[in-house]
């Protein structure tokens, strides 16, 4: 998989230079391999940047930031592998469809594909005004991830093989990995527990004595520089492992990562030191009673099938589809073509939304196999279903008591009409959304036009009051659905008229 790597530009200066840089011809087989996302021409990317920069200012109002704490872009490196065997079209695409995917429709970007080293890159600098709302792009804790799992899937798609091409790994190599390894499991899950509940660098070292971990971050490596190794105490391991050998893809369990992590803990949300023993004792017991799940994929039910994993498309609620990537060393192929899929309901799933823009979330296990089982009209073999199920009723009664609906009342108030109206709110947003941008763009290379001025100012309040509709008729929407899942839970729904 690629890599990526960001980095913010704050000055127009540097936003001129960054982009004279990776349009440069002689990197780009003479800008062949360059494109753009909403800019008119590639080389214009700066001055049109700006002037949407410049737009939103007079329309919005002076940023409230100092001109040199303003991020006015970000630049994206993507890297590739020159194992890949990727052609350099095929990797300016990816980066392409990455950009799209990760910004949604709505953010100027340019890209450049450079050929001058021994491994191909794209380089992707976006404008984090948005040629729409004119609203800033906000980057916060978890958006990096984000724009790793784009990059992944993107070029895990490009990959693709057909069918019965053999994975890179499966259920039973991966069973039989974590038999040979278990020290290694059992070191990484007490790392992760250490990671969550420790607040600086002394208190992770301290919490890892009392959980028999030695840890010893005296020794350097040739290619890795300093490094950690981890021992378990309390369990047979013949040599320590290092920390880059537990996460060969990012280096989590090195010391500066482990600083990093540990000190955006709350000191109130972590176990005391004379507790951790006991909690993580409770946790590997919590975890060892919750139910595995074990049943069988269908191949129309797969969207995409690639060397890592399948991609199956689900509906998150009623109206969001996407993908969910199944990794391969949950899968087991079976002779007629299905695939045997083995996970946990606490399992953590990343689900890609169709929607463009950051609408990406997690799903956890149980969700996915509640889809996934009633999409193939199987049953998913599971131990101890009773106390998710209980788990479930609860959660849902929950929402609906929060919002002082009951199961009998949800029908009268809410209804078919409902999922209509949303509909049309959604076509109606869409078309109110290029209705804009539209008139941004004519006002953006024309600032003087006083008339065309207050029309963009009054698409914009109307777009402000629609999204504040839409976010109340979803949150009615989510009632709506969580009571006809508790109706259907108690057998009732049969007996009360309501129309899906």
């Amino acid at each position: 998989m690629p890599t990526t790597k960001t980095l913010t530009i704050k000055q127009e200066k540097n936003l001129k230079r960054a982009v004279e840089y990776i349009l440069d011809p002689l990197k780009t087989k003479n800008q062949t391999l360059t494109s753009g996302h909403k800019i008119n021409a590639v080389n214009n990317a700066f001055f049109e940047m700006n002037l949407t920069r410049k737009l939103a200012q007079n329309v919005k109002g002076l940023n409230n930031k100092k001109s040199n704490e303003e991020v006015i872009a970000r630049h994206i490196i993507q890297s590739f592998d020159p194992t890949d065997n990727l052609t350099a079209e095929e990797v300016h695409e990816i980066g392409r469809q990455t950009a799209l995917e990760f910004l949604g429709e709505d953010y100027e970007f340019v890209i450049a594909t450079h050929v001058d080293k021994d491994h191909l890159h794209n380089h992707i600098i976006f404008n984090t005004t948005s040629s729409v709302d004119l609203k800033k792009f906000r980057w916060q804790r978890g958006t990096a991830a984000h724009l790793r799992n784009y990059s992944d899937k993107v070029a895990d798609y490009h990959g693709a093989m057909i069918l019965d091409t053999p994975k890179r790994n499966s259920y039973k190599k991966y069973q039989e990995y974590r038999r040979k390894n278990a020290y290694r499991v059992e070191i990484k899950e007490r790392l992760n527990f250490l990671l969550t509940h420790s607040t600086s660098w002394d208190d992770f070292l301290a919490k890892a004595k009392l959980l028999n971990l030695s840890v010893d971050p005296n020794h350097n490596s040739e290619e890795h520089g300093k490094v950690i190794n981890y021992k378990l105490l309390d369990v047979p391991q013949t040599r320590p492992a290092r920390d880059y050998t537990l996460n060969k893809k990012h280096r989590i369990y090195n010391e500066e990562n482990i600083i990093e992590r540990t000190s955006k803990n709350k000191p109130e949300a972590v176990f005391a030191l004379g507790d951790i023993a006991k909690k993580y004792a409770d946790h590997k017991a919590e975890k060892e009673s919750l139910p595995d799940l074990t049943f069988v994929i269908e191949p129309w039910q797969i969207e995409r099938d690639t060397t890592t994993g399948i991609y199956v498309e689900i509906a998150y609620g009623r109206y969001e589809t996407g993908v969910v990537k199944i990794p391969d060393y949950m899968l087991e192929k079976l002779k007629d073509g299905r695939y045997e899929a083995h996970f946990n309901y606490k399992d953590i799933f990343y689900f890609w939304s169709e929607e463009k823009g950051q609408k990406n979330k997690f799903v956890i296990g149980s969700s996915l196999a509640s889809y996934l089982s009633g999409e193939s009209g199987l049953v998913p073999k599971r131990k101890n279903s009773a106390i998710q199920n209980v788990r479930e009723m609860v959660a849902a009664l929950n929402i609906l008591s929060a919002r002082q609906v009951s199961s009998e009342q949800v029908p009268k108030v809410l209804g078919q009409d409902f999922y209509d109206n949303y509909e049309i709110v959604q076509e109606a947003r869409s078309a109110l959304n290029d209705k804009l941008y539209r008139a941004n763009e004519k006002l953006k290379f024309d600032p003087s036009n006083l008339e065309q001025a207050a029309k963009v100012k009054a698409l914009h309040a109307e777009k402000s009051e629609l999204e504040k509709q839409v976010k109340l008729f979803e949150k009615q929407l989510k009632t709506y659905d969580a009571a006809l899942g508790i109706l259907t839970e108690k057998g009732l729904s049969d007996s009360v008229d309501i129309e899906k």
